[in-house]
């Protein structure tokens, strides 16, 4: 990277790196704020000019459950993207400390994710891999959506299975497993069959929602030897 495709930002420390690009931590020289940086290769794209259309849209994306992004910069070898720093967990790393949540706390984590998916497909945008590393919770115990469209199509080999609205949607049931949520009460067909613009608020009817305990680190096994995104 050229020193001036920083420019205005310093480098922190690498978060990690995965098939949607490098993630590093960067501070903003004029405001002194953090932000999270990922560089995106050139060669990764399959479509460059959907994907800076969708870019573009997701700078204009504002709602309380997706980080912002604040700003694209495109190179000759590889794409700049400047987003939202947030002081939280990943559902990994809680899962990690605490174990499995009550169903009254993962109804609270999913009915927000349910609408920021809604909003983002209203916008035109597919997430694209809506795992427990790219759910985050912030010391609120609010939960948000990160990497939003990096895992889309156009960073997917053309034999890759294509995102869609649904394939979001029902990646939520997999998430409540994850966090130990019964099949009984977080079936597939409760977020495959339910109208899309109604699912937050229905999961909301499943349990009593409860607040999300973020776990004591002292709880926590040690961390793997690694970590990618």
């Amino acid at each position: 990277m050229e020193p001036e495709d920083l420019a205005g930002y310093s480098l922190r420390r690498r978060l990690g790196s995965g098939s949607a690009g490098t993630l590093w931590q960067v501070r903003d020289l004029a405001t002194g704020r953090h932000a999270v940086l990922r560089r995106i290769p050139v060669p990764t794209i399959q479509r460059e000019e959907q994907f800076r259309d969708e870019l573009m849209v997701l700078r204009r994306i504002n709602h309380p459950h997706i980080t912002r992004v604040l700003e694209v910069r495109e190179t000759a070898t590889e794409w700049l993207v400047f987003s939202q720093y947030v002081v939280a967990l990943s559902l990994t790393e809680i899962l990690r400390r605490r174990g499995t949540m009550s169903p009254g706390e993962i109804v609270t984590l999913l009915s927000p994710l349910a609408d920021a998916l809604h909003y983002l497909h209203h916008c035109g945008l597919i997430h694209g891999h809506l795992t427990p590393p790219n759910i985050l919770i912030d010391v609120e115990g609010r939960p948000l959506l990160t990497d939003a469209t990096f895992h889309s199509l156009n960073l997917h080999p053309p034999t890759s299975p294509p995102p869609s609205h649904g394939a979001d949607l029902l990646a939520l049931s997999t998430v409540a497993a994850h966090a130990g949520g019964p099949a009984t009460l977080f079936d597939p067909a409760v977020f495959t069959k339910t109208p899309a613009p109604r699912l937050a608020s229905h999961l909301l009817t499943l349990t009593t929602p409860e607040p999300i305990n973020l776990g004591d680190p002292d709880d926590a096994p040690p961390d793997p030897p690694t970590t990618t995104t």
